[in-house]
């Protein structure tokens, strides 16, 4: 405070936050002008300062990098007081989600003979819109059991699991074994998981 209030009042404070709210003030209010026995802060308050912590909370969401905007509003019977506005204090606060695929296993093994194997992946953060993941077989002679999966964003941390096989070709090959890459590419009305390309 720049001067003593004449009268007891508060001072409420605000967090200007993308929604859902990622962070809170505590505490939001605090009194001004009023002696709380034990708070030495109390007495006057202008020449204390009042310490206001700002708590982020890790929501698993890649919102990138947010801006915060804190501003406090004093309320007051001191006509002086009474709606004083602070300056806006500006916070940036560092996103650490990405969006992305993590795949569980990178290194599959199939056979005409009847060998199948398991392509496994999970999001690696929770979308805000549910995301689709479409997988195209690299070749004729190889299927995905499903081809596409949509993911929900409750279960963006669980495993999704796609059965590749191998298709029967009646050709004799010179090496018998071939390498394959498989690609992956996601639809989602959540912008940070719209058309991401894996492979």
């Amino acid at each position: 405070l720049k001067s003593d209030p004449a009268a007891v009042g508060y001072v409420n404070c605000t967090a200007s936050l993308p929604p859902p709210s990622t962070a809170e003030l505590a505490p939001a209010s605090f009194s001004i002008g009023e002696h709380v026995d034990g708070d030495e802060s109390s007495h006057g308050g202008h020449t204390h300062c009042k310490n206001i912590s700002l708590f982020v909370h890790d929501d698993d969401v890649a919102w990138g990098d947010l801006t915060v905007q804190v501003t406090c509003k004093a309320t007051s019977g001191d006509r002086y007081w009474n709606g004083q506005v602070s300056n806006t204090l500006t916070i940036r606060i560092q996103d650490n989600d990405v969006s992305g695929l993590s795949v569980l296993r990178g290194d599959l093994s199939v056979s005409e003979a009847g060998k199948t194997d398991l392509l496994g992946f999970r999001l690696k953060s929770m979308p805000l819109r549910d995301v689709k993941i479409t997988c195209f077989p690299p070749a004729a002679s190889v299927s995905l059991v499903p081809t596409n999966i949509t993911v929900k964003p409750a279960d963006w941390d669980q495993n999704q699991l796609m059965e590749l096989r191998a298709q029967p070709s009646f050709f004799v090959t010179n090496s018998g074994t071939h390498t394959f890459y498989i690609q992956c590419y996601s639809n989602s009305s959540d912008p940070t998981y719209e058309g991401l390309l894996f492979t």
